[in-house]
């Protein structure tokens, strides 16, 4: 990735066609992993808009919380292995633009798993770092869960470093709230400890997991 450059075009095999429109939160997101891999939902242990509003603040509740969001992603991440798509319908190509494409919702998962290599998907993380804020946008959390989908748990060291780097943002960003004494919305805190979760315990660091 060029960081002097924000406009820098990757052009991925395949298109951006079936983008999901007007998603308002970070549960739209896991629901539509199911529509775009034709899953049926009650196959799918769905997260429920409760349980993102109600994050619980009890160390041993926000453990069993953690544990649950883990082994949805550990579900949905079988499912995507087994799944195949028929790809001669991709004939288009899509310029992923840094900062604008950001700014939208992500296209369906089909497009991470046959569009997106594995040094794109790191070269994203390492750009949405900076965007894990105060107040962190649905959208954010929404490409980085569905990178998250996209990549095994098999990872070098420098691949090691930009996952820790994002969870450390996260950590940080938790701490900074404590300390000024500021509850973090829905999603923030959502985007926090997902973040944290999988980082943890789907990619090995489970040191990490301590800030939750």
């Amino acid at each position: 990735m060029n960081s002097d450059n924000d406009e820098d075009n990757i052009k991925p095999a395949l298109p951006i066609d079936g983008v999901d429109a007007d998603v308002s939160n970070y549960l739209n997101s896991v629901r539509s992993e199911a529509k775009s891999l034709s899953i049926m939902y009650q196959d799918i242990v769905k997260i429920q808009d409760e349980e993102v509003e109600m994050i619980p603040e009890d160390d041993e509740l926000l453990n069993e919380w953690s544990n649950g969001l883990y082994e949805k992603f550990i579900s949905l991440k079988e499912k995507i292995k087994n799944y195949q798509i028929e790809t001669s319908s991709y004939d288009k190509q899509y310029n992923l633009k840094w900062k604008e494409s950001f700014k939208q919702p992500p296209p369906d998962i089909d497009y991470f798993i046959y569009a997106l290599n594995r040094k794109i998907c790191f070269d994203i993380l390492v750009f949405l770092t900076d965007w894990i804020t105060l107040s962190t946008t649905a959208t954010t959390s929404q490409w980085i869960w569905k990178i998250f989908l996209k990549l095994d748990n098999f990872i070098e060291a420098n691949e090691c470093s930009i996952l820790r780097d994002l969870a450390n943002k996260a950590i940080l960003r938790k701490q900074q709230l404590l300390e000024i004494g500021k509850s973090a919305n829905s999603t923030s805190k959502f985007t926090y400890d997902m973040i944290i979760t999988i980082v943890g315990k789907y990619y090995g660091q489970t040191d990490l997991l301590s800030s939750l």
